[in-house]
C-alpha cells in the first residue's frame, strides 16, 4: 500500500522594521521680550550633523548622533518667530538656537500646548541605545563650567532663582515681569500682589509702548 503524501510545511519568517524611529530631544530655554534661546541636549555633534527647518510657527531639528542613530525635535512653537532671523550654534555639549519673536511678549512655554481636540500623534518607540536622563545630567554638569556674559548671564541667574524659588517667588517674578513689560523683576509676592507693577525703565531711557 502506497504511503499517503504528507502536506507540505510552510515556514513564515516575520518581517521586522530595522529602521527605528528618531529619538526625542531634551531641551531647556530662557527668554526676553524680543527673543528666546533654546538649548538642545545633544553632545559631540558637528554643524553638518544638524539640519534645521524653521517657519514662523514650527521648528524641526534633525540630528545625526555619534552612534549613527537619529534624534528629532518636531514641534509647533508657542508663538510666531521671524524664520529668517535665527542663529544656530553647535558646541560639544549642546546645540543652541536663538529665535527672534515676531511679537514682544512672554512665552509661558517653548512649544505650543496640544489642543484637547487634536488627535494625538502616534507614539514613537523609544530607543534603548541611549540613556537620555544620564545624558541630560552630564550636559547640565558641563554647562555649569560655561561662563555666560551680558544678557545671557542675567537670564541664567533669573532662571536659577525661578527654578529654586517657592511658589510665591515664582508668582512674584512672573507678575512683576509681565506687568512692567520686562523692566521690573521682583521676588516679593507680598509687595507685588497689592497692585499692578508699573513700568520702570533704566535712568535716561524713555519707555514707549510697542505698537
Amino acid at each position: 500500500m502506497a504511503d499517503t503524501p504528507k502536506p507540505a510545511t510552510t515556514t513564515t519568517t516575520p518581517v521586522t522594521d530595522s529602521a527605528a524611529a528618531p529619538a526625542p530631544v531634551r531641551y531647556n530655554y530662557y527668554q526676553s521680550n524680543t527673543e528666546v534661546v533654546v538649548s538642545f541636549v545633544l553632545k559631540k555633534l558637528k554643524p553638518e550633523d544638524v539640519q534645521v527647518t524653521l517657519t514662523s510657527t514650527h521648528l524641526t531639528l534633525r540630528a545625526k548622533l555619534p552612534d549613527g542613530t537619529e534624534a528629532l525635535f518636531d514641534e509647533d512653537l508657542f508663538s510666531d518667530v521671524e524664520p529668517d532671523s535665527y542663529t544656530l550654534r553647535v558646541v560639544p555639549v549642546k546645540v543652541e538656537m536663538k529665535l527672534k519673536k515676531k511679537t514682544r511678549m512672554h512665552w509661558s512655554d517653548f512649544v505650543k500646548p496640544k489642543s484637547v481636540e487634536q488627535a494625538p500623534k502616534p507614539a514613537r518607540k523609544p530607543r534603548t541605545t541611549a540613556d537620555w536622563d544620564r545624558l541630560g545630567r552630564e550636559v547640565e554638569e558641563e554647562e555649569k563650567t560655561e561662563k555666560p556674559e551680558g544678557e545671557a548671564a542675567m537670564q541664567k541667574l533669573f532662571q536659577q532663582i525661578y527654578g529654586d524659588g517657592s511658589d510665591e517667588v515664582k508668582r512674584a517674578m512672573m507678575k512683576s515681569f509681565v506687568e512692567s513689560n520686562g523692566t521690573v523683576l521682583s521676588t516679593n509676592w507680598d509687595e507685588v500682589k497689592q497692585s499692578k507693577v508699573e513700568v520702570k525703565p533704566p535712568d535716561g531711557v524713555e519707555f514707549k509702548p510697542f505698537k
